[in-house]
């Protein structure tokens, strides 16, 4: 369900292969975008498991020289965490999931500097 929400708005993973870095195996993938560039590639250099206490997961990623760290999660614990709120549209289509038993998920995404 997940690939298939991300390719509704032009997101089409495309490989994913280890790669040495810095002494031990990194995971690069690359994705298709909308952008104009089209093309993706970044490499996860750390990955914070999901745990029911943090009820998210993170990765930090390298994607064209920067670093970024992706989290996603319970929209309940993710929500406090961003700089801005999820918009009223965006809240209501996880209240009507929710009440049709549906789990969801929020993604957020920030530079690491």
């Amino acid at each position: 369900a997940f690939l298939d929400a991300a390719r509704a708005v032009g997101m089409v993973f495309r490989a994913q292969r280890l790669t040495p870095r810095d002494g031990s195996a990194a995971v690069q993938m690359t994705i298709e975008t909308p952008a104009p560039d089209g093309q993706k590639t970044l490499t996860i250099v750390a990955q914070i498991p999901f745990t029911s206490d943090r009820k998210r997961m993170s990765v930090v990623c390298e994607i064209e020289g920067e670093l970024m760290c992706i989290t996603k999660g319970a929209d309940s614990v993710m929500q406090s965490l961003c700089d801005s709120s999820l918009t009223e549209k965006s809240m209501k289509r996880i209240d009507d999931y929710a009440r049709l038993g549906l789990r969801t998920l929020v993604v957020a995404w920030k530079a690491v500097p």
